[in-house]
């Protein structure tokens, strides 16, 4: 992936239909299954000792997601803070902020909770987040001096893939 592809992927179905349990790379690291974030656990800790959790207002709490991903941080001795304000057609100055409230916190990687609008927010976070030198659209440029901070993308939608490419769909503040 390019500098904003999501660098894994963890889909925990907890559904009665959930009947396929796999892992794949493509160099996304896909785990989809039952427990997925457990499984994903080795991979998580490896990323660092602090995570932004970003999420939208309501969906990642209902869905139950929220409260694994911050149970498997705390068992892995992860410290994070949540980023609860990206809304449908996330603007860039929200992605912004989160990227600079990453930053702020010295975060090693964003998990990201959610569907396209989240997933596709911390895309445009990660950049900010690493780069401190570029603001507003300059991240349309696609050229920074550092590559994005690391995403676990937890997606509990269904949608365009997201979480498996390089690109995100963002609102221009005007």
């Amino acid at each position: 992936g390019g500098p904003i592809a999501a660098r894994m992927l963890c889909i925990d179905t907890k559904g009665p239909g959930d009947r396929l349990n796999l892992t794949y790379f493509l160099p996304t690291k896909l785990i989809h299954g039952r427990g997925a974030m457990e499984q994903g656990r080795d991979d998580i800790a490896a990323l660092g000792g602090c995570a932004l959790i970003m999420t939208g207002r309501s969906s990642a709490k209902r869905s139950g997601a929220l409260a694994d991903a911050t149970s498997l941080l705390t068992q892995l001795g992860i410290r994070y803070k949540i980023f609860d304000e990206i809304g449908a057609n996330p603007l860039l100055s929200v992605c912004e902020r989160a990227g600079r409230l990453a930053r702020g916190i010295g975060a090693d990687f964003l998990l990201a909770i959610g569907g396209g609008s989240v997933l596709d927010a911390s895309k445009a976070a990660a950049i900010y987040a690493a780069n401190e030198d570029i603001a507003g659209e300059e991240i349309y440029k696609l050229s920074f001096s550092h590559p994005a901070l690391p995403i676990v993308a937890v997606g509990i939608t269904a949608g365009t893939g997201s979480e498996v490419t390089p690109y995100a769909v963002l609102t221009v503040d005007r």
